[in-house]
C-alpha cells in the first residue's frame, strides 16, 4: 500500500504538527503490518519541507526513512508520480487542494480529504462520507474526521516516545536544570493573547511560585513586550521564573508536556498531546470569525467535564475560560488527578485502534471496491 499525504502549512505549525504525526504513524503502521511494497510506502508532500524537520529531529526522519518513508517539497508532486508510480491513496489535509496536474493524474486513486479535529456532535455523521460530484470529471472525496470516540475517526495515540517512563530529552533535561525546588511547573505555547497577559500579572501580584517555559514562538513574543525588553535569558520576577524554550521537537515537546504540572496549549496538535499527557491543560483554541471556536470549546467541555463533580466542573471551566486564577488555582491538584483518569478514558477508547489504525481499517475496503 502506498499513501501520499499532503500538508500546506497556512499559518502557525499545527497543520504542519497533526501532519507529520499522520505521516509519522502511517509509515510506522505499514512496517510493522509488513505489507507488499517496493519501496516508499509513504510521500509526504509539503510546501515547507524545513518546518518537517524541524518537528521531526533528524534521528527521528532517518528512521522512518528506512521504513519507507520518503519526503519531498509540494510542488514535485507531479514529477514523482511520473518517477516513481501512482499512490494507492493520496491523503488531502485540511481540503489543502492537490496540485491540479496530479490531482487529473491520480484519477483513479483514493483520494481522502482527512478533516479538523471536532467535538462536535454532527462530525459522527459526516465522517465517512464521500462527497457528490458535481462534474463528471470530478474527483471524489471520502471525508475523514478525527475524534474522540468510536463513531469518528479517533485520535492519534501517545507515541512510542511517549509511552517509555522518563524519557529522556537532552534538550528538554537542560532547561530543568533552571527549576527551583517546590514550584508549579507550567509550559506555555500559546498565541500570546491578552489573556495572557492578564495571567502572567495576576501570578505576579498574587505572589504564586511558578516556573514558566515559555516555548518559542508567540508566547516568547508576548513576554517581551509585557516585559518591555528582550526575552533570550531566564528572567526572575519575584515569585516568578520565566524561561525561554527555543524550537524544540514534537518528541521533546511532549516531553516538555509530560514534566509540568499546567500546560497552556493551541490549535490542534498540542492540544490532543496535552491530553495524553494526563495534565491540567488551557487551551487556546485558534480564533474564528464569527466566534465559531467558542463553540468548539463548548463541544469539547461538553465531553471532557466531569459529570459527578459541579465544584469540580465550575474550577475547570473558569480556568478553560480564562477567569481569574483565584476561582480555580487552590483546585489545582484535583483538576490534575482528573485530568489523569481523561487521559485514562481516552486511552480506553482506543485499545482496539488510535487514527493511524482506524485510517487504514477505513482505506482497505474502499481499495478493494475500485
Amino acid at each position: 500500500m502506498r499513501i501520499d499525504i499532503f500538508c500546506k502549512v497556512v499559518d502557525n505549525y499545527g497543520d504542519a504538527g497533526f501532519c507529520w504525526r499522520l505521516t509519522r504513524r502511517l509509515t510506522e503502521i505499514l512496517a510493522n503490518h509488513h505489507f507488499t511494497v517496493n519501496e516508499n510506502k509513504v510521500r509526504l508532500f509539503c510546501d515547507d519541507i524545513p518546518l518537517i524537520q524541524q518537528l521531526a529531529g533528524e534521528e527521528t526522519i532517518a528512521k522512518l526513512v528506512k521504513l519507507g518513508l520518503a519526503i519531498y517539497p509540494w510542488n514535485h508532486a507531479e514529477v514523482i508520480i511520473d518517477q516513481n508510480g501512482l499512490p494507492d491513496v493520496a491523503l488531502e489535509t485540511f481540503s489543502c487542494e492537490l496540485p491540479a496536474l496530479y490531482l487529473k493524474k491520480i484519477n483513479h486513486c483514493l483520494l481522502i480529504n482527512v478533516e479538523y479535529l471536532s467535538a462536535e456532535p454532527w462530525i459522527e455523521e459526516m465522517h465517512g462520507l464521500a462527497s457528490l460530484p458535481s462534474l463528471n470529471n470530478q474527483h471524489q472525496r471520502y471525508f475523514y474526521y478525527p475524534g474522540f470516540n468510536e463513531k469518528t475517526g479517533g485520535l492519534l495515540g501517545i507515541s512510542k516516545h511517549n509511552k517509555s517512563t522518563n524519557s529522556a530529552s537532552s534538550t528538554i533535561d537542560a532547561f530543568f536544570k533552571e527549576v527551583r525546588p517546590e514550584t508549579t511547573l507550567i509550559s506555555i505555547f500559546n498565541y500570546g493573547s491578552q489573556h495572557f497577559i492578564n495571567f502572567l500579572d495576576q501570578l505576579i501580584n498574587q505572589s504564586i511560585k511558578v516556573d514558566l517555559f515559555i516555548c518559542y514562538g508567540k508566547a516568547q513574543v508576548a513576554v517581551a513586550e509585557w516585559l518591555g525588553k528582550s526575552f533570550d535569558q531566564t528572567i526572575n520576577l519575584g515569585q516568578m521564573r520565566l524561561i525561554p524554550i527555543p524550537f524544540v521537537n514534537q518528541d521533546e515537546y511532549d516531553d516538555l508536556l509530560g514534566r509540568c504540572d499546567l500546560n497552556w496549549v493551541r490549535g490542534e496538535d498540542s492540544f490532543v498531546r496535552a491530553q495524553w499527557a494526563a495534565k491540567p491543560f488551557i487551551w487556546d483554541i485558534y480564533p474564528q470569525e464569527d466566534g465559531i471556536h467558542f463553540e468548539k470549546l463548548k463541544a469539547f467541555l461538553n465531553i471532557y467535564l466531569p459529570r459527578d463533580n459541579p465544584k469540580l466542573v465550575e474550577k475547570i471551566e473558569n480556568m478553560m475560560r480564562n477567569q481569574a486564577i483565584n476561582t480555580w488555582w487552590d483546585d489545582l491538584i484535583h483538576i490534575s488527578s482528573y485530568a489523569n483518569k481523561w487521559a485514562n478514558l481516552l486511552e480506553s477508547r482506543q485499545l482496539d485502534s488510535d487514527l493511524g489504525v482506524r485510517m487504514i481499517k477505513f482505506i482497505k475496503p474502499l481499495l478493494k471496491k475500485g
